[in-house]
């Protein structure tokens, strides 16, 4: 008797351990399963917070140098009307007509919206050569947009005189006016992969102090 019962318990045994067998092979397949799903959702997760982070670092990169050269433009262009009409900028300030900065048909509001030596000229090779991103769009159209903002009798650039100093502030108001312009500052960027952002080249909250005060 007692042999049978181990002989039972030795069937027994052998019956069932298949089915344990093959419970714990699912149950390890749902396991890895479950842990496969979860390494797929991180590094999708992180492949996207990497596209974002670098879609927003490609944007600053872009608007950066955009404005950097919109202040290289200014410069350039305030001091050679400056120099045009004849005022001395290397004593201890400028004797500066006020009108001709401020007026908008005067020389300074000419220069800077019209033409290839405007506010934006040179923009997009700046930035093409700065972060090798590149696009279709010109600065001929461009200088349209800043020609249609003065022929409606916009102000692109104000210019005050803080302390003496003279500041050329950018008139971000009007250069976003999408009824005026749509979206031609709205420029389309597009890397060596094929991979394109739209950046707003309109600079925020941005001015140019000159060096010397006027007298």
């Amino acid at each position: 008797m007692l042999n049978m019962k181990t002989s039972r318990g030795s069937r027994g045994f052998n019956l069932f351990t298949p089915v344990v067998g093959t419970a714990i092979v699912v149950m390890a397949i749902l396991i890895a399963t479950g842990m496969v799903q979860n390494d797929i959702r991180l590094s999708r997760s992180m492949t996207l917070s990497y596209e974002v982070s670098s879609q927003s670092m490609t944007a600053k990169l872009i608007k950066a140098t955009a404005e950097m050269q919109m202040l290289e433009n200014i410069e350039k262009r305030l001091y050679s009307v400056l120099d045009k009409a004849g005022v001395s900028t290397d004593g201890a300030c400028m004797e500066v007509d006020r009108d001709m900065l401020t007026l908008p048909n005067y020389a300074f509001m000419t220069e800077m919206t019209t033409g290839a030596n405007g506010l934006y000229s040179g923009l997009l090779s700046s930035i093409t050569t700065v972060t090798g991103y590149t696009t279709d769009r010109k600065d001929t159209e461009l200088s349209a947009a800043l020609n249609r903002i003065a022929q409606a009798g916009k102000s692109v650039v104000l210019v005050d005189f803080p302390d003496n100093y003279i500041r050329v502030t950018i008139n971000s108001e009007v250069l976003g006016d999408k009824n005026l312009v749509g979206n031609a500052f709205d420029i389309p960027f597009k890397d060596h992969l094929g991979n394109t952002v739209v950046i707003s080249v309109v600079p925020e909250k941005f001015a140019y102090v000159s060096e010397l005060p006027t007298c």
